[in-house]
């Protein structure tokens, strides 16, 4: 995903693993055929703070996002959930309420699968238990990268590393250029990263004239070098 600094001093990588923006290959294609399909509409809050979880989730089309609201009513976005990946699989299986609202960014096409038959697939096919096992490692992994960013990296690299991350995820090769593949607002990029909008704009200012990222139609894009570097 990146770097991180030993004791010693020297550099490590870090393995490649979604962070904030999930968004997997074919590995959770099992299942797609457990549980039942629901379609729900654009910007339609599903799960909230304390409710008790009945089920895990896979997108199968559409976008969902996690998110909170601070004391000043703002919204806090922790997690973006894009076709192909599940969420709730920890708070089904240990029976947690939820702690973050669970929301359509647009319409969805969902499978959900009760825990009866989360366990009944864990006991017949250890496969189907590291896949599971997988994503709740990713979301933990994801976790620490965002403490991590938040005690160690300015805002400036903050924004520009998000920008790479939503290009690197599935973003479209124009030229130089890799176009992120979802339209976002500054207030969405100041949700994600905690900050106040004010304080993206300026950075995205600075880094457009610095020829670093641009906007075309709405789409954000960034130069591909930088992702070859990151």
């Amino acid at each position: 995903m990146g770097t991180d600094n030993r004791k010693d001093g020297a550099v490590r990588e870090l393995p490649h693993y979604p962070s904030r923006l999930f968004k997997p290959g074919d590995q959770w294609k099992q299942f797609d055929n457990m549980g039942d399909r629901i379609f729900l509409p654009a910007n339609f809050i599903f799960v909230e703070p304390g409710d008790k979880v009945s089920f895990l989730y896979k997108v199968i089309s559409g976008c969902v996002i996690s998110l909170e609201y601070t004391e000043d009513g703002s919204e806090h976005i922790f997690n973006i959930f894009e076709e192909g990946s599940i969420f709730l699989e920890s708070n089904l299986m240990l029976d947690f309420p939820s702690a973050v609202y669970f929301q359509t960014r647009k319409p969805c096409e969902l499978t959900r699968i009760d825990r009866n038959s989360l366990e009944a697939a864990m006991k017949s096919d250890f496969a189907f238990s590291v896949a599971l096992l997988e994503s709740m490692s990713y979301k933990y992994f994801s976790a620490m990268d965002q403490i991590r960013e938040n005690a160690n990296r300015d805002a400036p690299w903050r924004v520009c590393n998000l920008l790479r991350l939503m290009a690197a995820n599935g973003g479209e090769r124009r030229d130089e250029w890799v176009q992120i593949d979802m339209k976002i607002s500054q207030q969405m990029i100041a949700n994600l990263l905690c900050m106040n909008r004010t304080t993206v704009c300026s950075i995205l200012k600075e880094l457009k004239e610095r020829e670093q990222i641009e906007i075309v139609n709405g789409y954000y894009r960034v130069r591909a070098d930088d992702l070859r570097a990151q």
